[in-house]
């Protein structure tokens, strides 16, 4: 279940609240499947159990220029019990459940739209998710949780001409621990985690109503690094 709620005290200005409960069961490959990858073995927990989260947001919306700029700014806390994580030590991988964890953090974005042919944007997230209670290692309480990136950066700028329109994007992910002790500290190298930026673009037609055509480029500046294993320049 979710309960939210929106005020909107003046014509440009929203704020709003929420708060949820939800679940996650593990997944059958979590339960029942060892497999290896890349010289990494990665076993199963038929022992697992759901996680149970319960979040927290608020977040609010201020236009300015007759709605072509726009600022959002949130802020949000998720306590999660019998959270699933997975940990890597050496060349094997385990998963299981955590008694409790935390993920604080907030996120800003700003858009602006001159013109009707552009609109450039720009949006930051933060993420404070970390181990609260592990009776069975308590070394783990107050570590970073596992696979999830510290801070991200996104930007972009999109342009349009007549049926064409072109995008042009940008990635940032922040510091992300593969080792629930956190020991894990060169991430550029296979089985870590890189912080890196990637940039993307792609250009579209639409021939018409129905049909579209588009060519993406990925990675345009063959950034290399690493998200476990090699990225694909």
């Amino acid at each position: 279940p979710k309960l939210s709620a929106v005020w909107n005290p003046l014509e440009d200005t929203f704020v709003r609240a929420s708060a949820a409960k939800a679940f996650c069961p593990p997944t059958l490959y979590q339960l029942y499947s060892q497999w290896a990858y890349l010289g990494t073995t990665y076993n199963s927990n038929p022992e697992l159990k759901p996680e149970h989260a319960y979040t927290y947001e608020m977040s609010g919306d201020q236009y300015f220029l007759e709605r072509k700029l726009k600022f959002s700014a949130a802020v949000f806390h998720t306590a999660l019990y019998d959270a699933i994580t997975s940990s890597k030590v050496g060349t094997v991988s385990n998963t299981f459940n955590v008694d409790k964890a935390t993920v604080d953090g907030y996120e800003f974005e700003a858009s602006y739209a001159p013109w009707q042919w552009i609109r450039v944007w720009l949006n930051y997230a933060a993420n404070r998710a970390k181990y609260r209670r592990f009776d069975l290692n308590p070394d783990m309480e107050g570590k970073w949780m596992t696979n999830v990136p510290q801070e991200m950066t996104k930007l972009g700028a999109e342009f349009t001409q007549g049926i064409f329109r072109l995008s042009l994007t940008g990635a940032y992910v922040g510091r992300v621990y593969s080792n629930a002790l956190n020991s894990d500290i060169n991430s550029d190298s296979p089985g870590g985690y890189s912080k890196f930026w990637l940039f993307n673009g792609k250009l579209s037609a639409d021939i018409t109503s129905s049909l579209t055509s588009s060519l993406s480029v990925n990675n345009i500046f063959d950034q290399e690094y690493y998200a476990s294993y090699m990225g694909q320049p």
